[in-house]
């Protein structure tokens, strides 16, 4: 009999992880049980929560229109530096020709680009925002964190005309 035959490989579209899985595999009944246990651990990584809520934790605020490697840099400094991070992400869809997207596609991209740091970080859904406001030093600090010039020179306006929307 064969061995499973399971690869992963990266979508741009649906989950960054998917399982391939030959016929005779889906024939039988015990690979069938292994193809439901790897297809729950997928849905568990794709859903992603911070498991520590009481952790001093990043955060992070963006329309992320889309996510680029700029963002990333700084979504896994903040990772690496803190141990996790809240990612919060505007829901600005078509407020303007700058946010194509919706948030649950943002959600997706950014889920599929963070597939290695299940439970170091969590997207939530914020408003739009106008600013950002404190009044006074409360045991947080207001960091811009370096990631180089080749990165910071990265535009989402750019990217999205590539994608010709917005």
């Amino acid at each position: 009999m064969p061995t499973p035959a399971i690869d992963w490989i990266a979508t741009s579209e649906l989950i960054k992880t998917k399982l391939i899985i030959s016929e005779n595999i889906i024939k039988n009944t015990q690979h069938s049980l292994f193809i439901i246990f790897y297809k729950k651990k997928i849905e568990k990584i794709m859903k992603s929560k911070i498991k520590n809520w009481r952790k001093k934790t990043a955060i992070y605020i963006g329309r992320f229109q889309p996510i680029h490697d700029g963002h990333l840099k700084i979504i896994i400094k903040a990772i690496k530096k803190n141990g996790q991070i809240a990612i919060l992400v505007m829901d600005s869809y078509k407020i303007n020709k700058k946010n194509p997207f919706t948030f649950n596609q943002v959600k997706k991209k950014i889920e599929n680009k963070l597939s290695k740091y299940v439970n170091k970080y969590q997207i939530i859904k914020i408003p739009v925002v106008s600013e950002f406001i404190y009044g006074r030093k409360v045991g947080y600090k207001i960091n811009k964190y370096k990631i180089g010039k080749k990165l910071e020179k990265i535009s989402a306006t750019k990217i999205r005309k590539g994608l010709k929307i917005g």
